[in-house]
Formats: C-alpha cells, structure tokens, sequence
C-alpha cells in the first residue's frame, strides 16, 4: 500500500530537481554561440584573407547564381569557432557550427531549400579547416561529402 507521506515528500523532492532541469536544459542547448555579422553580402570575411578584388570576383559570381538559379552561395572565412563560442569550455566543431550559422542566416529560398554555406577557418585546431553546410534541395542532385577526396588521390 502507498503511504501517503511517501508521496508528499516525493513531490517536494521531485519538483525542485525538475524545475532546476527546466531551467538549465534551454541554456545548454543554445551553446551560447556568437556569428559573424551578417551584411548581405555573399563573401564575410572576418581576417582579411582575401583582398578587394577577390571578394568582388567572388561577389559578383555568387550574384550571377542567385541571379539565374535564385541560389545563395555564401563564403565565410574565420580564425577559429573558438572566437565565436562563448562558453570558451571547448570549442564547437567547424562542421556543427556551419551547421548553427546556416539555421542562423537562413541561406537560401524557404521553399527550395538551395542554399550554400562555405566557411573556411585558418586556425581551426591549429591548421586550416573548412565545411559545406547545404540546403536538402542540394542533397537530392550533389553529394557535397565527396568534394576534394578526388582531389587528394
């Protein structure tokens, strides 16, 4: 038989730890990350890798296909994620924070889902590093995991 004095101080355990729970899960989950500002422009270049000329020439190609195929192309180029995570505990994987910023930016159309993230990082773990983040319209034509394993054999 259950002891109704069980049940009450099994309530007033369970709620605190509950609560507690309720209010933690959210801040955990949002990882507290930062991005680059978003300038609506098709290149952000955070470290001044590239000069004018190329940002213009990547610009005006990015352009040219949102233009005639309503695409975003977006290219970032950062230090590291580590300057954009806000915890400074660990630092969030290249491919997980593409991941974050093209939710972030919404690239791409709402309906066709086409859009393109490239984020380069120069300090990545020390080396250089970089990820493609697509939209699912792009996974039905293109298999983007197999981009530069050609190139490398």
């Amino acid at each position: 038989m259950i002891n109704m004095k069980d049940v009450t101080k099994f309530r007033y355990m369970i709620i605190p730890i509950f609560t507690f729970f309720l209010l933690i899960i959210p801040t955990v989950a949002s990882a507290e990350l930062s991005f680059p500002e978003d300038t609506n422009s098709f290149v952000i270049d955070e470290i001044n890798a590239l000069n004018e000329s190329e940002k213009n020439k990547i610009n005006q190609l990015s352009d040219q296909l949102n233009l005639v195929w309503k695409t975003e192309f977006v290219i970032v180029i950062i230090n590291s994620t580590s300057n954009y995570d806000n915890n400074n505990a660990t630092t969030i994987n290249l491919a997980n924070y593409g991941y974050e910023l093209f939710k972030e930016w919404k690239i791409g159309d709402e309906v066709w889902k086409d859009g393109v993230l490239l984020i380069l990082a120069t300090n990545q773990s020390g080396a250089w590093e970089w990820t493609i983040e697509n939209g699912e319209f792009w996974d039905l034509y293109l298999d983007f995991s197999k981009i530069g394993i050609d190139a490398d054999n």
